[in-house]
Order: structure tokens, then sequence, then C-alpha cells
């Protein structure tokens, strides 16, 4: 997975944002639980699942935003800080 285009390692059942963490990018969150919405971040290559976009409005989705702790990192190729 990049970040940005910076390539990061995974592990097997990571989250993305466990990885982001794990690399020590500084990226929001609180809950863990997809509930704060405060890990949002973008897609550009790969889909994530639908679960990761559970309370997102339709213009986020359309966007490409997801929620890091909810999203498998195998789901996403290239991901980016979400954007309006």
């Amino acid at each position: 997975m990049t970040f940005e285009g910076q390539l990061l390692q995974t592990l097997s059942g990571e989250t993305v944002l466990e990885v982001l963490l794990r690399h020590h990018i500084p990226i929001g969150y609180s809950c863990l639980a997809g509930e704060c919405l405060s890990c949002t971040v973008r897609c550009v290559a790969g889909s994530p699942p639908p679960e990761s976009q559970e309370g997102l409005t339709n213009r986020m989705v359309r966007l490409g935003h997801f929620k890091a702790c909810q999203c498998p990192a195998d789901k996403v190729d290239q991901v980016a800080r979400a954007c309006g």
C-alpha cells in the first residue's frame, strides 16, 4: 500500500489505520470503531469495502473517502489524506 507516494509494508489482517500508525504517519483517530470519522482518508487506487464507508456522505463516498480503522489494508493500493 502507498500513502501519498510512500510505500508502506502491510501485515496480514491489518487495517489501513494500523499500517499508517505502525509507519508513524500522523493521522487523526479516536474511537477505532468507525464512529468518530476522524481517521477518514481517501482511496486513490483500490476498492474500500462498503462497511468502511458507512456513515459518510454521498459526496465523500464519490470522492473515495473511507474510514481507515474499518478498511483492511489489502483492499486499497493507494491512499491519501481526505480532501474537501
